[in-house]
């Protein structure tokens, strides 16, 4: 075949077209009688009570206004513990602080 062409250019295209279409042709045979699944519709099923379920319930319950007025409680005890916990942590720094000038004045005399 190296001998029909002379542009080794010309044979990778042609090598290359020939793959492909057999490629494309396997794949075409093997396929064609393949139908596409459509996903059945299951049926409703019910709904256990639990306290997930009640909760969203209730939640749901509570938002009859815009979203912006809506307040979670889980949130807000959260703010309130952060709040607790940086009032700690300043307590603790202004007790080192006071500790460091302590140090440093027993240093100086």
């Amino acid at each position: 075949m190296k001998k029909r062409f002379t542009s080794s250019l010309a044979l990778f295209f042609i090598s290359g077209m020939v793959f492909f279409g057999v490629s494309a042709l396997l794949l075409w045979l093997k396929f064609k009688d393949l139908k596409p699944v459509s996903p059945k519709q299951s049926r409703a099923q019910p709904q256990a009570s639990s306290t997930e379920t009640n909760q969203v319930d209730k939640a749901q319950e509570k938002l009859t206004g815009p979203s912006w007025e809506y307040r979670n409680p889980k949130i807000g005890n959260l703010t309130t513990e952060l709040r607790a916990r940086l009032r700690a942590l300043d307590e603790k720094e202004n007790e080192l602080e006071q500790r460091e000038t302590l140090v440093k004045r027993t240093e100086k005399s």
